[in-house]
């Protein structure tokens, strides 16, 4: 069974990643950047240093982002990875006696190979809808289901097929006659 708690500090955390990995900017010169060296960049990139509202700052201005862009997409994420992938959101971290699970997953998926040269499957077909501050985007005009980006989509795509699944095992099945 997995464990299904994030902080919405990690999801900020990943959100960064993900921008650093679409605009192809090395951990260390990213460090650099912002004024960190590598190792300090490391710990607050892997959750086990806090983010500071002075380190967002300097990251939102690095990317050359509104402060509230990283902030929104969090929240959209958050609600999202509630939902669809049943995970419960803890704003409040002042208490670590959790370990998160977003986080191991997201670590799972930025060990595999070439995980940063692989295009998005989405690329060619929502070219202006694919960074990861754009996402998840919803298509309800043509039924499409959310798209997410990089670390989000593997981490909530499985979470969505088996929520897809589950909705039509109950709809067959209060289609049923009563009593057979």
């Amino acid at each position: 069974m997995s464990n299904k708690i994030a902080t919405f500090n990690s999801l900020i955390l990943l959100i960064v990643k993900e921008l650093r990995h679409e605009r192809n900017i090395d951990q260390r010169v990213f460090a650099n950047m912002c004024g960190r060296s590598p190792s300090a960049w490391n710990k607050v990139e892997n959750g086990n240093t806090p983010l500071s509202l002075e380190l967002y700052i300097k990251i939102c201005n690095v990317f050359m982002i509104n402060i509230g862009d990283i902030l929104n997409t969090a929240d959209r994420y958050a609600r999202e990875l509630q939902y669809t992938g049943g995970y419960q959101i803890i704003y409040d971290t002042q208490d670590n006696d959790f370990n998160d699970g977003l986080l191991k997953k997201a670590c799972d998926y930025y060990e595999l190979k070439n995980v940063i040269q692989k295009k998005n499957p989405f690329n060619n077909l929502f070219p202006y809808f694919t960074s990861v501050i754009n996402t998840p985007y919803y298509d309800r005009f043509n039924k499409q289901p959310p798209m997410y980006s990089g670390v989000f989509n593997f981490i909530l795509y499985e979470d969505y097929e088996k929520a897809i699944r589950e909705e039509a095992l109950n709809k067959s099945s209060n289609m049923l006659p009563r009593g057979i």
